[in-house]
């Protein structure tokens, strides 16, 4: 699976693959991680969800690259999560990211319906200069 991404996109430089609780819960009964904060639309971006695949096979490895260069986080249904970045703590970073979304929607979900931020506010948050400066620092500390 990590093979599979490295070969189709060039400018992944790190990926983790964990196994968070929210995450995999939220993969269960939702099929969407809505956009809820700005860090999550600006270091995070669309999260893209894998359709429950075999463990450790090459369709695994398939499904995940097929969404590699749209995403840089995919919740793998029943299963967990895929990150990916220029280096270790980007990757790190943006799985702390949507474990926390996942947990905050789950949370939000169970006491009401969410508020969750529209798409023109979502593209709001990722123009800003400011968040764009924060995706770049990221990108150039070592990992």
């Amino acid at each position: 699976m990590h093979l599979y991404s490295y070969r189709v996109n060039p400018d992944i430089q790190a990926i983790v693959h964990t196994h968070p609780a929210y995450t995999i819960a939220l993969s269960l009964v939702f099929d969407e991680l809505p956009h809820l904060f700005p860090d999550q639309s600006a270091l995070v971006g669309d999260i893209g969800f894998v359709p429950y695949v075999l463990p450790t096979t090459k369709q695994l490895a398939d499904a995940v690259s097929a969404k590699v260069e749209e995403h840089t986080a995919l919740i793998l249904v029943n299963h967990g999560l895929v990150t990916t970045g220029k280096n270790l703590r980007e990757a790190y970073y943006r799985t702390q990211v949507v474990e926390e979304s996942a947990k905050v929607y789950m949370i939000a979900k169970a006491a009401g319906e969410p508020k969750v931020l529209t798409a023109e506010e979502y593209k709001e948050i990722q123009s800003l200069e400011s968040e764009a400066y924060r995706v770049q620092l990221l990108q150039q500390l070592k990992s």
